[in-house]
This record gives structure tokens, sequence and C-alpha cells, in this order.
């Protein structure tokens, strides 16, 4: 078993390259190692490399604050820990998973509910990049907490069926 060091440099080839990089939360949440406090690691997607949903991370060892799913992780396995997100300002909604990919004429597309409900939770204001959103259910904003900062090309759909 490896430990993740503080200012580590070191990719999970075993290049030397400035920090742990994985592809993915995921790969982040299901890191085999120890981890030292204040470790960094730089997430290159939230599914995927280039998503919009990567960012860097620090190891905070003693939170157990709940897992957000955009700005607080859990890694798996550890009780107590989290990977804490290193951003000031709005969050973006693909820090949370979301998936502009709707497509209207299909009405098909990932529902983001989640991923916007988590995202209003933090509150402040919530980033949501160009795309076509699509949500499944009310979503509930307090507005004096949160605003909602949206792209030029962003839309937010629901989709009632006829069943």
């Amino acid at each position: 078993m490896s430990t993740i060091k503080a200012n580590q440099v070191l990719n999970l080839d075993g290049d030397r390259i400035g920090s742990v990089v994985v592809d993915s939360i995921a790969n982040m949440k299901n890191l085999n190692t120890e981890i030292e406090a204040n470790a960094t690691v730089e997430v290159l997607g939230y599914y995927s490399k280039g998503d919009g949903g990567g960012g860097t991370f620090y190891w905070d060892s003693t939170s157990i604050e709940d897992d957000n799913g955009g700005t607080i992780i859990e890694a798996t396995g550890i009780v107590d820990g989290r990977w804490i997100r290193n951003y000031s300002g709005s969050v973006n909604v693909k820090w949370f998973g979301a998936v502009g990919d709707w497509d209207d004429t299909l009405k098909v597309g990932t529902d983001n509910l989640t991923a916007f409900q988590n995202a209003v939770a933090n509150q402040g204001i919530i980033y949501i990049p160009e795309g076509d959103y699509y949500i499944s259910s009310t979503l509930y904003i307090t507005l004096s907490n949160t605003k909602l900062l949206l792209a030029p090309n962003a839309t937010i759909r629901t989709y009632l069926s006829a069943d």
C-alpha cells in the first residue's frame, strides 16, 4: 500500500508531476492508499476527463461532513476524512455531476435533479454552464441564500410524460 503525502509529486503511474492526478471523482474516491493530511489530488472530470466537473481537492483527515457529491467527497472505506474541493466564488453544477445533454426531439437525457439539489444545498452562487439540463421533479430554491447564474446558452427543462 502506498501513501499519498502532502505536496507529493506523483501521479498514478508513478511519474513525478506535481500532485496525484485522476480522471474522475469515482477514481479519487477509490484511491487505494493511505492519505496524509493536506495531500492534494487533481481530478480531470466528474465522470471523465474534460467534462467540466474536475478540480483540485485536498485531504482533510478530521472531516466527517456529509459527502455532497461536488465540494465534499468521502473516500470509499474511510470513515474520518474527506476530499475537500479547493475553490472560491460560485459552484458549478457540473462539479456535482450535472450533464447538459437533453435531447428535446427524443425527450431523453440525464436526470440532473440530484446534481442540482446538491449544488443548491451548497448555497451561494450556482453557475449553470451552456447545455440543456433535464430535471425530473420540482427543485426548491431559497433565493435569499442562492443565486443562479446561467450561461447564455444554458436551458433547464422539465419533461412530464403522459403516462
